[in-house]
């Protein structure tokens, strides 16, 4: 009787350890191991454009992942941080720009430039080549009366500006050539082929979008696509309109630098310069040694000695 409570206590024991370790082996298994993603490797403000250097891939914890967490670095280089980001953070979908959106068009803006959107006959966008990221030359015809029939000024407004989109929505993305064209055509059956017009936005300074807006007002504005082969770098200031025509219909033509004549100042006018009279020399004889004294004259024409 005792033998058969030892063995059953015996083989009860060894089921709940056999259970135990079943048990154990079943949550290893129910629990992923961690995620590789990408971690934020620094502190960096909003409108960063990310690099290899900014990112690595680190193992977290599948339970601790957002939504959208990015797991290659070619996912995030390149793109721009629309939020601060923490050291530590794991980068997600939505804490980056997406590529080819208005926000990352927005991001993607220079310091100092904004966009300039004109009206250009749509003759400009020449047959469909004019695209996001063109370099073009501009330029204007001023109407000085106001008027087609005036008296015009013409010439190279700007050189070299690069287009950063086409549409009505400045940063936007550009309409595929195809779209381009049925549009153009549209508008010459509305307008009778006459006054067909195209919205261009151009990356510009703020003194450009000024004057592109000044022309915009009085004349016209056409543009020409400036061959990929040319040098980069403008040989005009940016600032500046190319011609002087255009320079002085706007009114933005420099002054000429007036000649500064000072009055001449005569030696009489400055004491420092007077020339020093030559001091009175006279003769004294004291019994019978004769000494030679020497005296400041005095200068009747301002009283001070000399």
């Amino acid at each position: 009787m005792k033998l058969a409570v030892i063995l059953l206590t015996a083989l009860g024991i060894l089921a709940a350890g056999s259970a135990a370790v079943v048990v154990r082996g079943l949550k290893a298994h129910s629990e992923p191991p961690p995620a590789q993603v990408l971690v934020l490797q620094s502190d960096l403000p909003a409108a960063t454009c990310l690099t290899a250097e900014h990112v690595k891939r680190e193992p977290v914890p599948i339970s601790a992942l957002p939504r959208g967490c990015l797991i290659d670095p070619t996912q995030a280089i390149g793109r721009y941080a629309v939020v601060p980001l923490l050291k530590g953070q794991v980068l997600t979908e939505s804490s980056v720009a997406a590529r080819g959106s208005l926000a990352e068009k927005m991001l993607m803006l220079p310091p100092g430039t904004t966009v300039a959107t004109i009206s250009v006959p749509s003759r400009s966008i020449n047959g469909g080549l004019l695209r996001a990221g063109c370099y073009v030359h501009v330029f204007a015809t001023l109407h000085e009366g106001g008027s087609a029939e005036a008296k015009s000024v013409s010439g190279t407004l700007f050189r070299t500006m690069e287009v950063w989109s086409l549409g009505d929505e400045p940063g936007g993305p550009s309409p595929a050539p195809a779209v381009q064209e049925q549009e153009k055509a549209k508008s010459r059956f509305s307008s009778g082929g006459t006054n067909s017009t195209v919205k261009v936005s151009l990356l510009a300074t703020y003194e450009q979008a000024r004057i592109l807006q000044m022309v915009s007002e009085r004349g016209t504005i056409t543009l020409t696509i400036r061959s990929p082969r040319e040098a980069e770098e403008s040989d005009t200031p940016t600032d500046v309109v190319a011609d002087e025509g255009l320079r002085t219909a706007l009114g933005l033509a420099q002054d000429e630098p007036t000649e500064t004549v000072l009055a001449y100042v005569g030696a009489k006018d400055v004491n420092e310069a007077m020339p020093a009279k030559p001091p009175l020399r006279i003769k004294v004889i004291r019994g019978t040694k004769v000494d030679i004294d020497e005296f400041p004259q005095q200068d009747e024409e301002n009283g001070r000695n000399q």
